[in-house]
């Protein structure tokens, strides 16, 4: 029922699909996603005849591809047609690489570059396993399968999706979560409007009211800001600490419920739901080229590369619109370094809960000096008194495997490779002088565009392959060689030279040792073709 309501539908009370509701569900579409699900479902050759124009959001940072005004009312003409008696039409089967590679192409408008292409093809999904590790020569007797054992820890999204890897290969594995039911973060967090993982509110007491009482947040990253509005709703006061302004964008629909129109159509019109994935995978690695520094541009103004300044510019233009009612708020929240050397925040309301009465924002050389037995003395000496303190202050993302210790070849600590410049790996999943470990996620390998999801499978595929691997060839042991590993962080030591994440303004992504080494510096596109098969010549296998 809950998920029903959450999602907009009605349980007990089907929507009655007539034409009104299928025009309706047409407009909330995305529709040239819904112009090449049609042209696959028809065959109709008018569909990718239809104009594609590269329409500029954020202003002109970023492009998305979509039907051409002039084109929408015979794509909605064809779209009401069709769809109006799907049922019991049958599914045409999924194109070839090829052909879809043509479709891809007539999506966006442009060709698709051969470094995209695979990553792109996968996440289309029109297969229903796209990551699947496969046996090369067919599965081994069960006997032989059964006698290797996989340890995974932790039942997150990678402990999950290393789990479905395993068990379609056949091949045993117990998983270790410390947690009474699996999710990882997702189960832990549980803190109002949680959107994003974030860790020091992962412990939220929901017995504890806090209701008409004075509130102290501390923290306005992702999980200060989430806070920040349900907290403020209730509270007689919150004061909200900031240490560094962040910038903070808007996020369109993002309260919007799923309707039954918008349901029906992922529901009963077949592709539509891969390329609307597709247009939003796309689109999402658009970003990658905002933390790029051009360093002619950079010399000459200051920013990172033009498409990052007009991200500058609106993203100025939004904060400024929403805090300039109050005097000086504008002046505390304004960043001064370049979008994405920080994480980026979605705003859910946090500039207009800074707006309210009973709300003040404490910033800057204003900061905390300490906790008093009755509140926060600040460094300008005033003391506010308050009835709770609420902690938003994020994770300590460079405690990679922290607090567990991982001892490989010859009693090496893992930790021990990483005492120079602070934690590495090779392709964020095999480390150095320990064999037959491998990590999701691991150092220098967050993926800096797209979703987490892809990546969980794609970690999950590699860690599959190994495995199988290792079962076909009779290999007990497999761990990377010196010199790939060496070269390897060479190589991504010198992509990383031209990133963002170690300038001014830093946060998390740089180490204590002053080194970036949370994101991936590779193009996703780049790094799923590292990781799509195993280069056994990589390993010292015995």
């Amino acid at each position: 029922m809950a998920a029903f309501a959450e999602s907009g539908l009605n349980p007990t009370k089907p929507p009655v699909v007539d034409d009104t509701f299928i025009n309706r569900a047409i407009d909330s579409s995305n529709l040239n996603a819904l112009r090449l699900a049609l042209y696959q479902l028809t065959g109709d050759e008018d569909l990718l005849k239809l104009r594609v124009e590269q329409r500029l959001l954020r202003g002109g940072a970023l492009v998305s591809s979509v039907v051409d005004e002039r084109d929408v009312p015979l794509l909605k003409e064809k779209a009401l047609k069709y769809l109006k008696n799907i049922t019991g039409k049958p599914t045409p089967p999924i194109p070839t690489k090829e052909r879809a590679r043509e479709l891809m192409d007539n999506y966006s408008g442009s060709p698709t570059l051969d470094v995209d292409f695979e990553f792109n093809y996968e996440e289309l999904a029109f297969e229903e396993f796209p990551r699947e590790p496969k046996w090369q020569s067919g599965p081994p007797p069960a006997a032989k399968r059964e006698a290797h054992r996989v340890l995974i820890v932790g039942a997150g999204i990678n402990g999950i999706a290393v789990g479905i890897q395993l068990k379609r290969l056949g091949i045993p594995f117990t998983i270790l979560e410390r947690y009474p039911q699996i999710g990882g973060t997702w189960f832990v967090n549980q803190y109002p409007e949680t959107r994003a993982n974030d860790d020091s509110a992962k412990e939220w007491d929901h017995s504890i009211d806090y209701a008409s009482k004075r509130v102290a947040l501390i923290g306005t990253g992702s999980t200060g800001t989430q806070l920040a509005a349900p907290v403020a709703r209730v509270a007689a006061s919150l004061t909200v600490y900031q240490r560094t302004p962040e910038w903070i964008t808007a996020m369109e629909n993002y309260r919007a419920l799923i309707t039954d129109d918008v349901r029906w159509i992922f529901d009963n019109v077949p592709f539509y739901w891969n390329w609307h994935c597709y247009s939003v995978h796309v689109a999402a690695l658009q970003l990658q080229g905002l933390q790029v520094i051009d360093p002619e541009w950079h010399a000459q103004t200051g920013g990172i590369n033009p498409r990052s300044s007009k991200i500058r510019e609106g993203l100025t233009a939004y904060i400024k619109s929403k805090t300039s009612s109050v005097p000086g708020l504008t002046e505390k929240v304004l960043p001064t370094y370049a979008p994405l050397v920080r994480r980026l925040v979605v705003d859910n309301g946090f500039f207009d809960t800074l707006c309210l009465p009973h709300v003040e924002l404490v910033s800057g050389r204003d900061g905390i000096d300490r906790i008093t037995p009755t509140g926060i003395l600040s460094k300008d000496g005033t003391l506010r008194e308050f009835d709770m303190i609420i902690l938003g202050c994020g994770f300590n993302v460079n405690a990679f495997f922290f607090p567990m210790e991982y001892i490989g070849r010859n009693g090496t600590h893992i930790h021990d490779a990483w005492k120079k410049d602070g934690p590495r790996s090779y392709l964020g999943i095999t480390h150095l002088a320990q064999p037959n470990f491998f990590s999701a996620l691991g150092p220098n390998h967050a993926p800096r565009a797209g979703g987490l999801y892809s990546w969980a499978e794609l970690w999950a595929k590699y860690v599959g392959l190994c495995i199988a691997g290792m079962i076909e060839k009779d290999i007990k042991s497999m761990e990377v060689k010196p010199e790939v590993y060496s070269d390897y962080q060479k190589l991504l030591d010198q992509q990383l030279d031209d990133k963002i994440w170690g300038m001014p303004g830093h946060s998390y992504y740089v180490n204590s040792h002053g080194r970036a080494n949370i994101n991936c510096p590779f193009t996703m596109s780049e790094m799923q073709l590292k990781i799509r098969e195993v280069n056994w010549d990589d390993y010292i296998l015995q």
